[in-house]
């Protein structure tokens, strides 16, 4: 009798545990923190994705989507309907960056948002881009790019973040109305079911055939240079160990 009392309590044990294990390595959000409270001065939420922009900037400080194997997989076709978004008080125009030298380069990726017209259309909110030097934007940043989505495919969904690095003290070059053009950009991929993070800090120029590995670095230095907490909501234990390593 107790044989059987066993085996019927253990499927309910290993329910809770799968339960508790998913819970446990998703945060409920993604969104990156900042001890300055008026560090977003704007916070956007797109269908599928969001952001925080920057009027200093004129550009985002970071954008955060999921990424899953139907984004990546969908047949929506690239639109390119660049466009400023009214959201924003005097907005960045798509001719902005006319003559600058510069791409205008995605945070949040085209080809993750591939599932519907919606998700491919609001891509291309000016909102969502960057100026990028054309050979980093085409070269290892687009490798860097479908190596997430490769991982996706392998591990399963992931929560990205992307950003610029932009900071308050410091200038930058600017192209037309004002918007900076950042020296570097960090890209990081938390892969949910398979508990890893990859994090990625990369020169806005020409890498010189480096591969987007010899980029990688720990969340905890990303946080030590931007000053933002990546995924707060994760168990400390967890946060801690996944982020001080690589």
């Amino acid at each position: 009798m107790l044989k059987t009392k066993t085996l019927l309590i253990r499927p309910f044990i290993v329910a809770l545990i799968i339960l508790n294990f998913i819970t446990f390595v998703q945060p409920s959000s993604a969104k990156p923190l900042s001890s300055d409270p008026n560090f977003c001065d704007y916070s956007l939420e797109y269908t599928y994705y969001s952001l925080c922009y920057s009027v200093q900037h004129r550009q985002a400080l970071w954008a955060e989507h999921e990424l899953t194997v139907d984004q990546i997989k969908g047949r929506q076709n690239r639109t390119n309907d660049f466009k400023a978004d009214f959201q924003i008080k005097d907005p960045v125009s798509p001719s902005d960056f006319k003559g600058s030298g510069y791409d205008r380069g995605h945070l949040v990726p085209a080809a993750d948002m591939k599932l519907n017209s919606k998700s491919m259309s609001d891509t291309f909110f000016m909102t969502n881009m960057t100026p990028q030097n054309s050979s980093f934007n085409s070269g290892v940043w687009n490798a860097l790019e479908g190596h997430i989505r490769s991982e996706v495919l392998k591990l399963g969904p992931a929560t990205v973040i992307t950003a610029p690095v932009l900071l308050t003290t410091d200038s930058y070059d600017k192209i037309r109305s004002g918007v900076s053009v950042p020296e570097e950009y960090y890209k990081i991929a938390f892969f949910h079911d398979s508990e890893i993070i990859k994090a990625y800090l990369i020169p806005n120029r020409s890498s010189n055939g480096k591969k987007y590995s010899e980029f990688r670095i720990t969340v905890d230095e990303l946080e030590e240079l931007t000053g933002l907490d990546f995924f707060s909501e994760l168990p400390d234990d967890l946060e801690n160990l996944l982020e001080s390593s690589l």
